[in-house]
């Protein structure tokens, strides 16, 4: 015998609707679960990206490659820099 909480009358579609509307709850959030995992995951990777970039950044910066560049480059390395100091202005408005 069932229990007078769990009968239904005739075309009464209630605790049906109530029992969908939990399903497509449950399956909103996880899938929103997902999603904000899969976010998470691109997150990571992305500061993994530029980490590696600021690095990159920073080597190519470094006066070592810089040298080495230039020694490639038929530069020819300066021995004295003298550097003019005007008396007057250069540039007058």
């Amino acid at each position: 015998m069932q229990s007078p909480s769990f009968r239904t009358r005739p075309g009464d579609t209630g605790p049906h609707v109530v029992s969908i509307g939990y399903l497509a709850l449950t399956n909103s959030n996880g899938t929103a679960g997902y999603d904000l995992s899969a976010r998470t995951q691109q997150v990571g990777q992305l500061r993994e990206d530029v980490r590696r970039l600021e690095l990159s950044a920073l080597d190519a910066q470094s006066t070592d490659r810089i040298t080495a560049q230039v020694a490639g480059s038929d530069f020819i390395p300066v021995a004295h820099v003298e550097y003019l100091h005007p008396a007057t202005s250069v540039a007058q408005r």
